[in-house]
């Protein structure tokens, strides 16, 4: 077994004293009832790694085509609206059916991944008969070794929504002045023509309702020509704990560029704001709530996980990102709204794994309303990414 790893985690297995020394490290990161999941996909054969607080191990899955081929069986009935449970069940066995029961009992599932599994919602597979989501936490980290770096700590517990900004001359709303090109537009425009930007009027709806539910400190809530770059700069800077963003957001065919929309600026031409440009600041906004469409589509790079606006948010500082697998309706933000509730009831400071935990909770409610909310297409669209 000679396999090109995706992350450090395969040169847990040299004999090195320093090998021990890393893998003793990383278990004593591990609380215990959490596992983390490593991937590496190959043309022959696959795998996986298996870390616990007190065990290691690793399992050969299928080869990478037969995995792609699950992967998109599964996806592909889920979004058309049709039953997913059969592929879903081959496709969960493939991937977790060989690991032992120490790791199907733990509850948070950390998952280093690899290629075309950054595509799955895993909350939607199939677990026996429940939804995985029933039975675990998920949240996505770029390396198995990747920790900390956190945000500062002197922060206020503020809650900062940017939700409906004016994206076109005709929207009422907003008084521009006659464009004139400026340098990122004109960048931007290439990639921005693909799509009519039109108004997300839910949007300010889903904000305002998650700003109630936010009780651990301030809330601002930005909306209509109020959204400009130097008004969300302004506001960075006062250092909130969230940021929900409930824009649109464009990227390229190939994933290579993503943009988040921040309406017109002064002179009347689009205002983007790019993941370059954000991996370059340090915001350092510890949660991050992209529920635009396709918030998470990136491209998936060996050893660094998935590029995009989550690894973005990540390199800014951020400790944890949410976004979206896939397009989104303009909804009014129930899943968000729940979501919120559940993190100002959480024991635990925000992190990555009390944001799983509090995604898990409102994904449950979802699935347990009664209405068309319930359907996995809609509640498994979202996904934690973080550093913890």
């Amino acid at each position: 077994m000679n396999p090109e790893p995706v992350s450090a985690l395969p040169h847990l297995f040299s004999e090195t004293k320093s090998g021990n020394s890393v893998l003793r490290s990383l278990r004593a990161s591990l609380p215990a009832g959490e596992a983390l999941l490593s991937f590496h996909l190959a043309d022959n054969e696959s795998y996986v790694w298996a870390v616990t607080k007190n065990a290691l191990e690793v399992q050969v899955l299928p080869s990478r085509p037969q995995l792609t081929s699950a992967v998109r069986d599964f996806r592909d009935a889920l979004l058309a609206g049709r039953d997913a449970t059969e592929s879903g069940r081959k496709l969960f066995s493939k991937l977790f059916g060989k690991l032992s029961s120490r790791v199907h009992a733990c509850r948070d599932w950390v998952l280093v991944l690899d290629d075309v599994l950054f595509e799955i919602p895993f909350g939607a597979l199939p677990d026996g008969n429940q939804y995985a989501v029933e039975r675990h936490t998920f949240r996505t980290r770029p390396s198995g070794f990747m920790q900390g770096d956190s945000a500062p700590a002197e922060r206020h517990n503020a809650f900062l929504a940017v939700a409906d900004p004016v994206y076109n001359a005709a929207d009422p709303r907003g008084r521009r002045r006659a464009p004139a090109a400026s340098a990122l537009a004109a960048q931007a425009a290439p990639i921005a023509a693909q799509l009519e930007l039109a108004r997300i009027p839910a949007s300010s709806i889903e904000a305002r309702r998650c700003a109630r539910e936010w009780n651990l400190g301030a809330a601002t809530v930005l909306t209509g020509p109020e959204v400009t770059r130097a008004r969300l700069e302004a506001e960075l800077r006062r250092r909130p704990a969230s940021l929900h963003l409930a824009v649109h957001i464009v990227s390229s065919a190939d994933s290579e560029r993503a943009l988040i929309g921040l309406g017109l600026d002064e002179s009347g031409q689009p205002d983007f704001l790019d993941a370059l440009e954000i991996s370059r600041k340090r915001y350092g906004v510890p949660m991050v709530v992209l529920s635009g469409c396709s918030s998470g589509r990136g491209r998936a790079v060996s050893g660094a996980g998935l590029t995009g606006l989550t690894r973005a948010w990540l390199l800014s500082g951020s400790r944890t990102v949410i976004a979206s697998h896939w397009p989104t309706a303009d909804d009014t933000g129930e899943l968000f709204t729940a979501f919120y509730h559940a993190v100002g009831r959480l024991p635990e400071p925000l992190s990555a794994r009390s944001c799983a935990r509090a995604l898990r909770a409102a994904q449950l409610e979802m699935l347990n309303s009664g209405s068309w909310r319930a359907q996995p297409r809609y509640w498994a669209a979202f996904f934690v990414s973080g550093r913890d």
